[in-house]
């Protein structure tokens, strides 16, 4: 029968994708988190916190908007960041591992609850370069995926601000003061 066929094969292919993600937050884990701290330890070292907090970063629609916040911030970012291309490693193994998702090969809703903070979080600080190089093709991957991450971030934490803001109305509801005799 070829339903039951078809049903097999979707089944079989879910639980491959479901599999393949939770590989791949493994190898996020184990190999890619010591890259981002090696960059991090770089960064540190050469005092070049403030270049890399210096962007204004904000997703409208389906584009990425990266800014600097002064022009001095971009100048030294293109000086002494990018030139030295420390970041390079983790986004090649970024890029390597969000391939994956964005293709749907492996489940981006598995992966999500277990590294989607974190990997949106180590991306936000890599954003310049990916976003600087797109134009190239290179990274598109790791935006792509980032841009989706964040978004249901964002979109999370309004509605548990929602959550929180209706609970307090409905604490706060009035009642009023009834006169005597009503």
């Amino acid at each position: 029968n070829i339903g039951v066929i078809t049903g097999i094969a979707r089944t079989t292919a879910k639980r491959d994708a479901f599999k393949l993600a939770a590989e791949q937050c493994a190898h996020y884990y184990r190999d890619i988190i010591p890259l981002l701290d090696e960059y991090d330890a770089w960064i540190e070292s050469q005092k070049l916190e403030g270049v890399v907090n210096g962007w204004d970063i904000k997703i409208e629609a389906e584009s990425l908007k990266v800014k600097p916040k002064t022009p001095r911030v971009k100048e030294r970012f293109l000086k002494e960041i990018m030139s030295q291309n420390k970041d390079l490693p983790a986004l090649n193994a970024l890029e390597g591992m969000s391939v994956l998702f964005t293709s749907d090969v492996a489940s981006e809703e598995v992966a999500f609850s277990s590294i989607g903070t974190t990997f949106c979080h180590s991306v936000h600080r890599l954003l310049p370069t990916p976003v600087l190089v797109a134009a190239d093709g290179y990274f598109r991957h790791v935006l792509s995926l980032y841009m989706v991450w964040q978004k249901r971030i964002e979109r999370q934490k309004l509605d548990q601000d929602r959550e929180n803001t209706e609970a307090r109305l409905r604490d706060l509801e009035e009642h009023g003061i009834r006169p005597i005799g009503m």
